[in-house]
Protein backbone atom coordinates (compact mmCIF):
# COMPACT_ATOMS: atom_id res chain seq x y z
CA UNK A 1 0.00 0.00 0.00
CA UNK A 2 2.88 2.33 0.67
CA UNK A 3 4.60 1.52 -2.38
CA UNK A 4 1.41 2.66 -4.41
CA UNK A 5 0.86 5.72 -2.12
CA UNK A 6 4.05 6.98 -2.90
CA UNK A 7 4.15 5.75 -6.76
CA UNK A 8 0.78 7.13 -7.57
CA UNK A 9 0.85 11.04 -5.70
CA UNK A 10 4.83 11.33 -6.51
CA UNK A 11 3.52 11.12 -10.60
CA UNK A 12 0.35 13.21 -9.42
CA UNK A 13 2.70 15.93 -7.80
CA UNK A 14 4.91 16.27 -11.26
CA UNK A 15 1.27 17.55 -12.88
CA UNK A 16 0.42 19.24 -9.94
CA UNK A 17 3.89 21.52 -10.15
CA UNK A 18 4.18 22.04 -13.48
CA UNK A 19 0.37 23.74 -12.70
CA UNK A 20 1.85 25.43 -9.63
CA UNK A 21 5.20 26.28 -11.24
CA UNK A 22 3.96 28.12 -14.27
CA UNK A 23 -0.07 29.42 -13.17
CA UNK A 24 1.44 32.71 -12.19
CA UNK A 25 3.24 33.20 -14.79
CA UNK A 26 0.24 32.34 -17.09
CA UNK A 27 -1.79 35.05 -15.36
CA UNK A 28 0.77 37.31 -16.29
CA UNK A 29 1.27 36.74 -19.87
CA UNK A 30 -2.52 35.79 -20.48
CA UNK A 31 -3.91 38.94 -18.78
CA UNK A 32 -1.29 41.05 -18.21
CA UNK A 33 -1.48 40.73 -14.47
CA UNK A 34 0.72 43.31 -12.00
CA UNK A 35 3.16 41.44 -10.19
CA UNK A 36 1.08 43.40 -7.02
CA UNK A 37 -2.14 41.67 -8.45
CA UNK A 38 -0.48 38.33 -8.44
CA UNK A 39 1.27 38.97 -5.32
CA UNK A 40 -2.27 39.45 -3.74
CA UNK A 41 -3.98 36.99 -5.59
CA UNK A 42 -1.42 34.64 -4.03
CA UNK A 43 -0.41 35.84 -0.75
CA UNK A 44 -3.81 36.06 0.01
CA UNK A 45 -6.48 33.98 -1.64
CA UNK A 46 -4.36 31.32 -2.37
CA UNK A 47 -2.83 31.47 0.79
CA UNK A 48 -5.94 31.44 3.08
CA UNK A 49 -7.15 28.62 0.46
CA UNK A 50 -4.60 26.15 1.31
CA UNK A 51 -4.81 26.89 4.69
CA UNK A 52 -8.30 25.80 5.12
CA UNK A 53 -7.75 22.99 2.92
CA UNK A 54 -4.96 21.90 5.32
CA UNK A 55 -6.63 22.14 8.51
CA UNK A 56 -10.66 20.73 7.17
CA UNK A 57 -9.18 17.45 5.35
CA UNK A 58 -6.97 17.01 8.43
CA UNK A 59 -10.77 17.02 10.35
CA UNK A 60 -12.60 15.56 7.63
CA UNK A 61 -11.12 12.50 6.36
CA UNK A 62 -10.23 10.95 9.71
CA UNK A 63 -13.58 11.59 10.44
CA UNK A 64 -14.99 9.74 7.78
CA UNK A 65 -12.76 6.71 8.11
CA UNK A 66 -14.16 6.40 11.79
CA UNK A 67 -17.42 6.66 10.90
CA UNK A 68 -17.72 4.60 8.27
CA UNK A 69 -15.25 2.19 10.40
CA UNK A 70 -13.22 1.94 7.04
CA UNK A 71 -9.16 3.17 7.10
CA UNK A 72 -9.59 2.64 3.17
CA UNK A 73 -11.21 6.00 3.04
CA UNK A 74 -7.79 7.24 3.79
CA UNK A 75 -6.69 6.50 0.37
CA UNK A 76 -9.73 7.19 -1.55
CA UNK A 77 -10.51 10.51 -0.59
CA UNK A 78 -7.23 12.20 -1.39
CA UNK A 79 -7.50 10.14 -4.26
CA UNK A 80 -10.81 12.11 -5.53
CA UNK A 81 -9.34 15.21 -4.16
CA UNK A 82 -6.55 14.26 -6.88
CA UNK A 83 -8.97 14.37 -9.34
CA UNK A 84 -10.84 17.12 -8.50
CA UNK A 85 -7.90 19.30 -8.74
CA UNK A 86 -6.94 17.51 -12.09
CA UNK A 87 -9.68 19.01 -13.76
CA UNK A 88 -9.52 22.47 -11.95
CA UNK A 89 -5.87 22.87 -13.52
CA UNK A 90 -7.02 22.18 -16.30
CA UNK A 91 -9.80 24.23 -16.35
CA UNK A 92 -7.36 27.07 -14.93
CA UNK A 93 -4.87 26.49 -17.89
CA UNK A 94 -7.75 27.03 -20.95
CA UNK A 95 -8.37 30.19 -22.90
CA UNK A 96 -11.28 31.37 -20.61
CA UNK A 97 -12.26 34.59 -18.39
CA UNK A 98 -9.79 36.13 -16.13
CA UNK A 99 -12.16 35.55 -12.78
CA UNK A 100 -13.12 31.50 -13.97
CA UNK A 101 -9.13 30.93 -14.57
CA UNK A 102 -8.35 32.60 -10.82
CA UNK A 103 -11.30 30.77 -9.55
CA UNK A 104 -10.16 27.65 -11.09
CA UNK A 105 -6.84 27.59 -9.72
CA UNK A 106 -8.03 28.26 -5.95
CA UNK A 107 -10.22 25.41 -6.34
CA UNK A 108 -7.08 23.04 -7.55
CA UNK A 109 -4.73 24.39 -5.20
CA UNK A 110 -7.35 23.33 -2.43
CA UNK A 111 -7.74 19.81 -3.48
CA UNK A 112 -4.24 19.52 -3.78
CA UNK A 113 -3.11 20.48 -0.37
CA UNK A 114 -6.14 19.06 1.17
CA UNK A 115 -5.07 15.45 -0.02
CA UNK A 116 -1.74 15.91 2.02
CA UNK A 117 -2.22 15.49 5.39
CA UNK A 118 -4.61 12.12 5.08
CA UNK A 119 -1.74 10.50 2.91
CA UNK A 120 1.12 11.44 5.06
CA UNK A 121 -1.14 10.22 8.03
CA UNK A 122 -1.70 7.12 6.45
CA UNK A 123 1.87 6.85 4.78
CA UNK A 124 2.95 7.14 8.98
CA UNK A 125 0.35 4.00 10.14
CA UNK A 126 1.02 1.96 7.04
CA UNK A 127 4.76 1.44 8.48
CA UNK A 128 6.49 0.20 11.13
CA UNK A 129 7.48 2.78 13.78
CA UNK A 130 11.20 1.99 13.39
CA UNK A 131 11.30 3.55 9.42
CA UNK A 132 8.78 6.15 10.02
CA UNK A 133 11.18 8.75 9.92
CA UNK A 134 12.43 7.83 7.24
CA UNK A 135 9.78 6.98 5.01
CA UNK A 136 8.20 10.67 5.59
CA UNK A 137 11.86 11.92 4.17
CA UNK A 138 11.48 10.01 1.37
CA UNK A 139 7.58 10.41 0.38
CA UNK A 140 8.43 14.02 1.34
CA UNK A 141 11.34 13.54 -1.40
CA UNK A 142 9.09 11.55 -3.88
CA UNK A 143 6.07 14.05 -3.81
CA UNK A 144 7.46 17.11 -3.88
CA UNK A 145 10.97 17.55 -4.57
CA UNK A 146 10.89 15.36 -7.57
CA UNK A 147 7.72 16.97 -8.49
CA UNK A 148 8.72 19.90 -8.13
CA UNK A 149 11.68 19.61 -10.36
CA UNK A 150 10.56 17.63 -13.23
CA UNK A 151 7.09 18.88 -13.71
CA UNK A 152 7.96 22.53 -14.58
CA UNK A 153 11.01 21.80 -16.36
CA UNK A 154 8.97 19.63 -18.84
CA UNK A 155 6.49 22.53 -19.29
CA UNK A 156 9.08 25.06 -20.10
CA UNK A 157 10.30 22.95 -22.79
CA UNK A 158 7.11 21.98 -24.42
CA UNK A 159 6.30 26.39 -24.22
CA UNK A 160 10.01 27.02 -25.43
CA UNK A 161 8.93 24.73 -28.42
CA UNK A 162 5.80 26.09 -29.34
CA UNK A 163 6.20 29.95 -28.52
CA UNK A 164 7.82 31.01 -32.38
CA UNK A 165 4.02 29.60 -33.73
CA UNK A 166 1.54 30.49 -30.90
CA UNK A 167 3.22 33.24 -28.95
CA UNK A 168 4.37 33.24 -25.03
CA UNK A 169 0.59 33.05 -23.84
CA UNK A 170 -0.55 30.42 -25.80
CA UNK A 171 2.17 28.52 -25.83
CA UNK A 172 2.41 28.24 -22.08
CA UNK A 173 -1.33 27.42 -21.97
CA UNK A 174 -0.94 24.18 -24.49
CA UNK A 175 2.42 23.18 -22.35
CA UNK A 176 0.12 23.06 -19.26
CA UNK A 177 -2.86 21.50 -21.01
CA UNK A 178 -0.18 18.91 -22.02
CA UNK A 179 1.60 17.95 -18.96
CA UNK A 180 -0.93 18.49 -16.30
CA UNK A 181 -3.71 16.10 -17.61
CA UNK A 182 -0.81 13.22 -19.08
CA UNK A 183 0.49 13.28 -15.21
CA UNK A 184 -2.41 14.52 -12.63
CA UNK A 185 -4.51 11.62 -14.04
CA UNK A 186 -2.49 9.39 -13.93
CA UNK A 187 -1.67 9.67 -10.88
CA UNK A 188 -4.68 10.60 -9.67
CA UNK A 189 -6.11 6.88 -10.99
CA UNK A 190 -3.01 5.02 -9.86
CA UNK A 191 -3.99 7.02 -6.29
CA UNK A 192 -7.16 4.70 -5.74
CA UNK A 193 -5.26 1.27 -5.64
CA UNK A 194 -3.39 1.39 -2.10
CA UNK A 195 -6.58 1.21 -1.24
CA UNK A 196 -6.73 -2.47 -2.30
CA UNK A 197 -3.85 -3.18 0.13
CA UNK A 198 -4.92 -1.50 3.35
CA UNK A 199 -7.40 -3.47 5.59
CA UNK A 200 -10.61 -1.70 6.74
CA UNK A 201 -8.95 -1.40 10.25
CA UNK A 202 -5.31 -0.61 10.83
CA UNK A 203 -4.05 -2.60 13.67
CA UNK A 204 -2.13 0.61 15.04
CA UNK A 205 -6.10 2.27 15.78
CA UNK A 206 -7.33 -1.22 16.54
Amino acid sequence: AFRYLLMSHGIFSIGFFAFGGWYPVSLIRTYGMSYTELGIFAGTVLGITMLVASVASGYFCPAVARRTGNERWMAILPAIFCLISVVAMVVASMDLSKPVVMVAGAIAFFFVVARTPPILGLSIELLPASIRSLATVVFIIVTNVIGSAVGPIIVGMVSDSATASLGEGPALRQAMLMTVPLFGLAGALLAFVPARYIPRKLASRA
